[in-house]
């Protein structure tokens, strides 16, 4: 699982490499020596790098989700990382940024070492353009300020990073910002078939309100196991371990949502709506509609309270019943001091939503309701 302290609040970039080639781009042959050697000098004296992370468990108990199931429990890692990042200067207030992190196993070791996040880019007036494995837009912008507990990730909600990125968000705009986002870049050399998927976005902050919308548009075909396939679901997997392009295990063809955010000091609450529509293959075609309201109320300056309801419908059509359930999340938060955290966490999932597999259900793919208990903690550095 993942941590609300990491997500979305800290921007991810990626390795710093290349930086001498790109500030040194001139046409004059001549002048490419002295330009050169004057580029790196003054990059080399603004560059800047920090090491960063945090060590993070969670032990979990998990309610039986089937007819004669028992229980279980177990200690995990929760998404302990180790990163760097930085910036250097490249030209006119433009920055060379990069952002990379790794996962790392602290309870059961021996494990390899994998990318979390790894970006490199490019930040000025203009905004930023990022490569690599990325933050998704559409989470950044419209359903993940809905996401605010640590252990358990809010149902239904949209993928916290993609794989073959290529992202671009505006600079603030009397409030306004505007990204655009391709990922799961390829083309298939076999079929000849592409995969690429494509994201709009934006948000417009307000004092205390903020507002977001997207859209995301998938490929009709996926890389699998077995090579590209159309209406499949991407072996490209998100927090939940499912395909990015699939809810409820359905390979859906397009994303739409909005959001609207009210926060202050002491609370705040945070109401989106992600509608998914699946693919034409599917039995089904009606959209995957889900609603996700969640809430925070700063009990004291060291305790946060945090509760979550989601809910996704989808209408009956052809015969065919349609995907419904309802997820509720809560959460309390101590943090004594400001690189420690500890959490209470409950989740639980309805028999519609486990019966369902409804995305994120604590039982997923159950037959009855079930209820889970973590207790985290997290030290940030």
């Amino acid at each position: 699982m993942n941590t609300i302290v990491r997500m979305p609040s800290m921007q991810r970039y990626a390795r710093l490499s290349g930086l001498v080639a790109v500030a040194t781009l001139v046409s004059s042959p001549a002048l490419l020596a002295p330009m050169t050697a004057n580029a790196a000098d003054m990059a080399m004296s603004s560059m800047s790098a920090k090491v960063y992370g945090d060590l993070s468990v969670a032990f979990v108990e998990t309610g039986a989700s089937v007819d004669g199931g028992k229980s279980s429990y177990s200690l995990y890692d929760n998404v302990s990382l180790l990163g760097v990042k930085g910036e250097a200067g490249v030209m006119d207030g433009t920055k060379f940024i990069y952002d990379y992190n790794a996962i790392l196993d602290i309870v059961n070791g021996g494990g390899s070492v994998t990318t979390h996040l790894g970006t490199v880019g490019l930040d000025g007036s203009f905004g930023t353009v990022t490569v690599g494995r990325d933050n998704a837009l559409y989470l950044g912008m419209v359903d993940g300020s809905s996401y605010q507990t640590n252990w358990f990730y809010t149902a239904g909600m949209s993928s916290l990073q993609v794989s073959k990125s290529i992202k671009y968000v505006s600079s603030s705009m009397s409030g306004l910002q505007l990204g655009v986002e391709a990922f799961d870049i390829a083309k298939d050399s076999t079929t000849g078939k592409t995969t690429n998927n494509y994201t709009l976005a934006g948000t417009y902050a307000m004092k205390a309100m903020t507002f977001g919308a997207g859209y995301t548009k998938y490929s009709d075909y996926a890389n699998t196991a077995g090579g590209v396939v159309q209406y499949a679901v991407t072996n490209d997997t998100n927090q939940f371990g499912v395909g990015n392009n699939s809810f409820a295990g359905i390979a859906v063809k397009s994303l739409a949502g909005a959001s609207a955010a009210y926060k202050t000091d002491m609370f705040g609450v945070v109401a989106a709506i992600d509608s998914r529509k699946p693919n034409d293959a599917a039995t089904n075609t009606s959209a995957l509609n889900t609603f996700m309201l969640t809430g925070n109320f700063m009990a004291s300056k060291t305790v946060n309270l945090i509760g979550n309801v989601s809910s996704t419908k989808q209408s009956d059509k052809n015969s065919v019943d349609g995907k419904k359930g309802t997820v509720v999340t809560l959460m309390a938060g101590y943090t004594p001091v400001t690189n420690v955290t500890f959490t209470a966490e409950v989740q639980s999932s309805n028999k519609d939503a486990n019966v369902n597999s409804i995305t994120g259900a604590t039982g997923a793919g159950g037959t009855k309701s079930s209820t889970g208990f973590a207790l985290g903690a997290m030290y940030a550095f």
